[in-house]
C-alpha cells in the first residue's frame, strides 16, 4: 500500500483519514487501476486511474478494525462480488466494505 494524504496528519502522526488518496500495489509491483469498471494491476505511475480515495461512515483517522470504502476516479467504489473484483457501482454496500 502506497499512500499520499490530501490534507496530511499533524507533525509526528502517521495515519490515514477519510479523503486521503492511496495507491494499491500488487505483488507484481504494478498499481491497481480502473478501466471501464474493471480493476487491473497494470499501472506503473500514480495517476488518476490508479488513485483510490478512502471513505468511512464516520470521521477520524482509520484505525484497525474500521470499515472503509475505496472510491475510484469514476466515483465508483472497489467491489468484491462472488470472488470478482471491479469498480462498477457507486453505492456503499456490503460488497464495497473493507476492514
Amino acid at each position: 500500500l502506497v499512500a499520499t494524504s490530501t490534507v496530511g496528519p499533524p507533525a509526528g502522526e502517521n495515519y490515514l483519514r477519510p479523503g486521503d488518496v492511496v495507491y494499491l500495489r500488487a505483488h507484481t509491483g504494478k498499481l491497481l487501476s480502473v478501466h471501464d469498471g474493471g480493476v487491473r494491476a497494470d499501472g506503473s505511475g500514480r495517476g488518476a486511474w490508479q488513485a483510490w480515495v478512502i471513505e468511512k461512515d464516520d470521521e477520524g483517522e482509520v484505525l484497525a478494525g474500521d470499515t472503509i470504502y475505496l472510491r475510484a476516479h469514476t466515483s465508483n467504489r472497489l467491489t468484491v462480488q462472488d470472488g470478482d473484483v471491479h469498480a462498477e457501482w457507486a453505492h456503499r454496500g456490503s460488497w464495497q466494505r473493507f476492514v
